[in-house]
């Protein structure tokens, strides 16, 4: 198993585990769009972001939302 998508599935988990919803935005692009809850709110994030956030520690929906 390639370990940046053992990094990416290990992020995923931290984010559901924050009560965030998680649903593949683009698998071409790799993109997931993240939310916290309602039907049309969230933030779409490349798998690439979200490793980067968790290596530093700001895997939040705060760290996801100054990506921008």
């Amino acid at each position: 198993m390639n370990s940046s998508n053992s990094e990416l599935d290990a992020a995923l988990t931290v984010l559901e585990a924050q009560g965030l919803r998680i649903k593949r935005h683009s698998s071409h692009k790799n993109t997931w769009n993240i939310s916290k809850g309602g039907l049309y709110s969230g933030y779409v994030a490349s798998g690439d972001e979200l490793i980067a956030l968790s290596r530093s520690k700001e895997l939040t929906m705060r760290g996801i939302l100054e990506l921008d």
